[in-house]
């Protein structure tokens, strides 16, 4: 290839970047849709064109102009159809969708693209600085294909500004159409004029201007785009023929509110009338301002910042001046990570709210029956969320005034006692399950406003459809508080006659374990008196004096073995004469000589001369158990004790370092039961925290009772 002069390849070329970057823009920055598609592949076949008149401009030899031609000229050959496609999808012609259509626009032209590459007849001559042209015959293959481009464009363009002139009210819609028209005109009335009529009529040369004169059109498209918009977010939304059967309101609005779509039951509704959809404002449908600027407010702002809206209420003016209530949900169109726009989905609620006016009317027949009962009368619309409780009987079951009879299901959750939330759940799946049975009821507690509680029993009935679908409930609640208080009471009543019960057993235990103390206490004498007896041998026989010495030292040290293990562990500390911190500081002084751990002590706030001896016995033998525990099974190295008295409870806290053990397969043994019974007796609580090599901590709570007290003076 030789270049005589870079100008005319250039004249070429550097139109075609201009197309390359349009490409790019459309491909990474508009809205993805089948009519930008087209309009990619159109701008493509422009660029393909462009860089077959730079590359004959370049070429040697007439053979190789050909062989590029035949790579090339797929581009201008398909421009013609790219170009009718386009416009007819821009223009909205509903055949641009048939798909005989499509086949019967693209089919002739891809064959004679066929018969182009394989013509052999086809000869190219230079002219000189604009490289390498052929001269077909008026009906040759090649001056056939030549007529039918143009012909097609022509007919693109007579669509073109028919369309815009339609879209007069539309002052955007309508420049965008102009502006790509006359982009598209200029280099088309030149081609036909240089490489059709020239050639072909006239029968001179022809002059390659063509490509050189798009650059008209990429001005133009650039406008069209980035001025104009000539891409709306509508494209992006591929389930037009979804939302036209729709019988709800569905429209697209751009971010400064204007309609860029809207399905034909809106149309109907609104009363948009045809060609007048992109200068309709939703604006003038809003009963007030205070209306729109809710919408705008609560939708446009929020879906422009890429959240959803799921339920919004507000009304719509209709052209006969009535209005209706429309829920809607609102969802933002986002393309490359743009949100370009609001989808929003309407329906049209007015008949439920005429239905709930109407309920609001028959209530006053609860409200009648209530004054008569103790009952409170509900009635609950599964469709729309809304329950009817009357005023009346609300204020007879809670003590106080309800602000309105027609609320939320959350209303009454809200006033559920804490542990009986499990209703919300139960009623939840009742209603997904569609109600086996036509009446239920159920008995839970809820709590009034001055915080007691009222226990309640709510008895309902389930009104169906004709499909047999749940659509009401209602029922009554019924105050039964005093029926269960009456009931606690008596089961409190039992409660502490076993209570009583099982202190007269302790009580028992405790003074047989004193008798038999002070038995183990006596026969130890005995044994006292037998080393006695050896001492006295050992002083007269002097002969087995070491023998007599040796056994009696063995009587001995077995006795104070025995009286102490018989006094710590049978007879309790009788707290006369020392503290309940001594009584504890003498059993862990006495645990730390085993050699096998230490104890750390802490007493807070204890006063001592406040507390019953039975609770503090209670805490001596709770510690004592727990300390045998240690000892025989934990291999701890180190015990905390802390024993504080925190306003009206006291704390106990045993902690060691030991192996541990998994509460939850080691929590009946007879140590940690006789604990726990001791505890519960006093309406205190146990908690054991242990695992595995993890050690072991018992927490001990006991309340500080009036029984539990004495006064001090």
């Amino acid at each position: 290839m030789t270049i005589e002069n870079i100008v005319y390849p250039l004249l070429a070329f550097v139109p075609a970047l201009l197309n390359v970057g349009i490409v790019i823009y459309i491909v990474f920055f508009l809205p993805k849709g089948k009519t930008t598609d087209i309009f990619t592949l159109f701008v493509i076949a422009l660029i393909l064109w462009q860089l077959q008149d730079t590359v004959v401009r370049l070429c040697d030899t007439a053979d190789e102009a050909k062989r590029w031609d035949r790579i090339f000229s797929v581009g201008w050959i398909s421009f013609a159809p790219f170009a009718f496609h386009f416009i007819c999808r821009y223009a909205n012609l509903k055949i641009a969708g048939n798909r005989l259509f499509v086949i019967g626009l693209y089919l002739p032209f891809f064959i004679m693209y066929l018969m182009h590459i394989s013509n052999n007849e086809i000869v190219f001559k230079s002219l000189g600085n604009w490289g390498w042209i052929n001269h077909p015959a008026p009906l040759s293959p090649e001056g056939i294909l030549r007529f039918s481009v143009s012909t097609y464009v022509l007919i693109s363009l007579t669509i073109l500004i028919r369309y815009a002139y339609t879209m007069r009210n539309n002052k955007e819609k309508k420049r965008q159409a102009y502006i790509v028209a006359l982009g598209i005109l200029i280099p088309s009335l030149q081609g036909i004029a240089t490489q059709v009529v020239f050639p072909l009529v006239l029968m001179r040369d022809e002059i390659p201007l063509t490509s050189a004169f798009l650059t008209f059109f990429s001005a133009g498209t650039i406008i069209a785009l980035k001025k104009y918009r000539m891409f709306n977010i509508a494209e992006s939304v591929a389930v037009e023929k979804v939302f036209e059967s729709l019988k709800k309101l569905v429209i697209i609005l751009s971010p400064d509110m204007k309609v860029l779509y809207a399905n034909t039951y809106t149309k109907q509704l609104l009363g948009i009338k045809k060609g007048e959809l992109y200068s309709f404002s939703i604006h003038n449908n809003f009963i007030c301002d205070a209306h729109r600027n809710g919408f705008e407010k609560e939708v446009i702002e929020k879906a422009l910042n890429g959240r959803s809206i799921k339920s919004y209420t507000t009304n719509f003016r209709l052209p006969d001046n009535e209005t209706i209530d429309v829920l809607m949900s609102a969802e933002p169109i986002i393309n490359n990570k743009m949100v370009l726009g609001v989808l929003i989905v309407g329906n049209d609620i007015t008949d439920h709210v005429k239905t709930l006016k109407a309920l609001e009317e028959s209530n006053e027949r609860y409200h009648l029956i209530s004054t008569t009962t103790n009952d409170m009368v509900w009635d609950w619309d599964l469709l729309t969320g809304k329950v009817y409780r009357n005023k009346e009987g609300w204020r007879k079951l809670f003590k106080d005034i309800l602000d309105t009879e027609l609320g939320e299901e959350q209303d009454w959750y809200g006033r559920l006692h804490p542990d009986d939330t499990w209703t919300i759940e139960y009623m939840k799946n009742l209603i997904a399950t569609g109600f086996p049975n036509d009446h239920f009821q159920l008995e839970f507690r809820m709590l009034r406003k001055d915080g007691s509680i009222a226990y309640v029993v709510d008895k309902g009935y389930v009104i169906r459809d004709e499909s047999g679908r749940p659509v009401r409930l209602i029922g009554a609640t019924q105050d039964i508080t005093l029926r269960k208080e009456t009931e606690l009471k008596l089961q409190e009543e039992q409660a502490l006659k076993h209570k009583q019960i099982t202190d007269a057993v302790i009580i028992a235990q405790e003074n047989e374990r004193n008798y038999l103390g002070a038995e183990l206490h006596d026969n130890v004498n005995q044994i006292l008196t037998s080393a006695q007896l050896y001492l006295n041998l050992a002083t007269n026989e002097k002969e087995n004096k070491d023998s007599f010495l040796k056994q009696a030292e063995k009587i001995l040290g077995s006795a104070i073995k025995e009286i102490r293990k018989l006094s710590h562990t049978l007879i309790p500390p009788t707290l006369s004469s020392q503290t309940l911190v001594e009584a504890l500081d003498n059993l862990c002084d006495t645990t730390e000589k085993s050699g096998l751990f230490q104890v750390a002590r802490k007493y807070k706030g204890l006063d001592e001369e406040g507390l019953t001896d039975k609770m503090k016995l209670t805490l001596y033998r709770i510690i004592q158990e727990q300390m045998n525990n240690i000892i025989k099974y934990a291999k701890a190295k180190h015990v905390r004790l802390q024993l504080i008295r925190n306003g009206s409870h006291i704390h106990l806290t045993i902690q060691d370092d030991g192996v541990g053990f998994d509460p939850l397969l080691k929590s009946d043994g007879v140590g940690l039961t006789n604990m726990k019974t001791r505890a519960s007796l006093h309406n205190g609580d146990m908690k054991i925290i242990s695992a595995t090599n993890q050690g072991c901590t018992v927490e001990v709570y006991l309340p500080l009772n009036a029984d539990e007290l004495v006064e001090c003076g």
